[in-house]
């Protein structure tokens, strides 16, 4: 049966098992693979040059551990079957960004293995040839073989819509690299400000775990997240290959992989919102704390382990930092942000313009607002332009420092808000709604849509002569100003309030 939120793919139908989104599921499922490789292990006897010198074990101990071993085959058929049902159901989700996680974790599960057990190159290829083909027979089977084409890669806008959003989170991590934006405002802010012209999208996050958190609370805040990750993942490789058990280095390894596992599978989605996301991460601590015994009885220097982390928690900000610098001095209008939060846009230089002050109205501009404001920048025949965007849900008027324009684009039903300007300050109504301000006496010019759909249009026409207002009219326009804006209104607003 086919439900409103089913994903697809050239008509086959993705699994998402009540999850959001079939990534989600995918994420889900491939943190569980490195739980599943170290209950191998545990089944498995040790290798020879891998198994520590140890006492003799008491006899009550052997006849124990010789009573399990007729069972040992069946267990490890059983994790053979758990195994490739988890690869199945990954690749029924379809999710490129789970199988990229998945065979992340197989990549580093190895290369831990061979760092502590040393276990041959040869046979760690194999290994991961083998789970490579897992997967690859496991999105076959359901169908859905042709995501992994080169051919549909190179043409899927899923991918183009992912570096596009990324650049732009970037840049809004250039413009507020400390605090950040705000919670929830990471997918709004692209959207609005940041998002290319003729995309149509829109989004809630930034698709990208590390982008969302540091859009919003700061490149400080990623990196001490990317710290704690890092402690955790680098934790096994603090022991001595030739003093760590066969077992303790399978119950380290376990965990360090399902955090790699999860931390991969956090570049391609926002995933720490769902709290079911965590099972594995919460399991892979249980792991890292029960390892805790024998690794650090096998401990040697932590250098690396603390230069590695801080290469990561330093290195990621740094990156995205200076991808935002680069983005920013290639896009035609810069954003910026103001003490207060305030969005702060510029176009040329910047310095040598009165900025806006801008009362941005969904009813006039549309859900897309940033969009037409951006088009109005990019169209107007001055050479610098700046605009201040007051959130229309704040009440003040000002920037933190006390700062504010002296000339303001309002639009719609903020028109009543004109009273908060100074008597000194030149005001654009656009398309102005509701009842006219009382108070205010300052010079400006009132743009009436033609088609008058509440009927203010004669209270405002009326206010405007009683004040020496100019005032004008859009033919052909009611309160949406989108189908003329910014062409019929260039001209009105060329040098005005200069």
């Amino acid at each position: 049966m086919i439900s409103e939120g089913d994903y697809f793919y050239r008509g086959a139908v993705r699994i998402s098992w009540g999850f959001s989104t079939p990534n989600y599921l995918g994420a889900f499922l491939a943190g569980f693979m490195p739980l599943v490789w170290a209950v191998t292990t545990f089944c498995k006897r040790p290798l020879p040059r891998a198994q520590p010198k140890v006492p003799a074990a008491e006899p009550s101990n052997v006849k124990g551990a010789a009573t399990l071993e007729p069972f040992l085959p069946w267990a490890l058929i059983g994790l053979l079957a758990a195994e490739l049902f988890l690869w199945g159901a990954l690749g029924a989700t379809a999710s490129r960004g789970a199988a990229v996680a998945a065979m992340s974790g197989a990549l580093f599960w190895e290369l831990f293995r061979h760092y502590q057990e040393g276990r041959t190159w040869q046979r760690s290829l194999r290994w991961i040839c083998l789970r490579a083909a897992f997967c690859i027979v496991g999105f076959a089977v359901f169908s859905f073989g042709g995501r992994l084409a080169p051919g549909y890669l190179a043409q899927d806008a899923s991918i183009g819509n992912r570096w596009l959003l990324w650049a732009g989170g970037a840049a809004l991590c250039h413009s507020s690299p400390w605090s950040g934006w705000g919670s929830g405002e990471s997918g709004h802010l692209f959207t609005q400000w940041v998002q290319p012209l003729d995309r149509p999208q829109e989004y809630k996050t930034m698709v990208n775990s590390y982008l969302h958190l540091a859009v919003e609370h700061g490149l400080p805040a990623l990196g001490a997240v990317l710290a704690v990750v890092g402690s955790l993942v680098g934790w096994p490789l603090l022991a001595r290959r030739t003093a760590l058990s066969y077992k303790w280095a399978g119950v380290g390894r376990a965990a360090a992989c399902i955090w790699i596992t999860w931390a991969v599978a956090n570049i391609f989605s926002t995933l720490f919102d769902d709290w079911r996301m965590w099972y594995a991460p919460g399991i892979a601590v249980l792991l890292l704390v029960s390892s805790l015994p024998g690794v650090w009885k096998a401990r040697q220097g932590a250098g690396r382990w603390i230069g590695g982390v801080a290469i990561v928690a330093l290195g990621m900000p740094t990156a995205i930092y200076l991808t935002g610098a680069l983005y920013q001095r290639r896009s035609s209008i810069q954003i910026g942000r103001s003490p207060a939060g305030m969005v702060l846009l510029s176009r040329g230089a910047g310095n040598g313009a009165a900025p806006w002050g801008i009362l941005p109205d969904t009813s006039v501009l549309g859900g897309k607002y940033g969009h037409e404001i951006r088009r109005w920048g990019l169209a107007t025949k001055d050479q610098e332009w700046s605009a201040w965007i007051f959130d229309p849900r704040r009440g003040d008027l000002r920037d933190r420092s006390g700062d504010k324009p002296d000339h303001w684009l309002v639009f719609g039903a903020n028109a009543a808000r004109v009273d908060y300007l100074r008597d000194t300050d030149f005001a654009v109504i656009v398309h102005p709604r509701g009842t006219p301000p009382l108070h205010w006496a300052g010079k400006g010019l009132v743009l009436l849509n033609r088609i008058d759909e509440d009927g203010s249009a004669a209270a405002w026409i009326n206010w405007a002569e009683s004040r020496g207002l100019r005032h004008d009219t859009i033919p052909d326009i009611g309160i949406d100003a989108r189908a003329a804006w910014p062409g019929a209104y260039i001209e009105q607003l060329e040098g005005a309030g200069q």
